[in-house]
């Protein structure tokens, strides 16, 4: 599964370092999200120390969900607006995470008919791309 790079600053780290909980329940009940993301933000947390600003984590689909979850859009830390930044780049690795499933589709799907010394073109992704949005609709 794709992960996606998120810059956080430390108002925004410590926000869901508060928000989250280990005992929450992920999406699914074999979901491992909850303790992992905490342990992200935890090392994000140490990482930044009392003079760096922004630490750079990679979340995942699940990840980003949650923070979707506990990020409120009216909550700000002093005058950083944590909730409204949370909730935006969550949304941004959301959508980049699932423009990018049907793209992976097409290339299994070309994987199998193309042999190891033929690569598909740009034309035939572009190609098979339509025929598999056309059968999405």
């Amino acid at each position: 599964m794709e992960d996606y790079e998120v810059e956080l600053t430390q108002h925004e780290v410590t926000f869901l370092s508060d928000s989250l909980s280990i005992f929450t329940q992920g999406p699914s009940p074999e979901s491992r999200a909850y303790p992992d993301l905490l342990l992200k933000m935890g090392a994000a947390f140490l990482e930044m120390g009392p003079s760096k600003l922004i630490s750079c984590v990679a979340l995942s689909r699940d990840e980003l969900w949650m923070i979707r979850e506990v990020a409120k859009s009216s909550v700000s830390v002093g005058p950083e607006r944590v909730g409204l930044n949370l909730l935006t780049k969550a949304y941004k690795g959301l959508r980049r995470l699932h423009a990018e499933a049907p793209l992976h589709a097409v290339i299994a799907e070309l994987g199998e008919k193309v042999d190891g010394t033929d690569a598909p073109t740009s034309e035939d992704c572009r190609s098979k791309l339509k025929e598999w949005a056309a059968k999405e609709v």
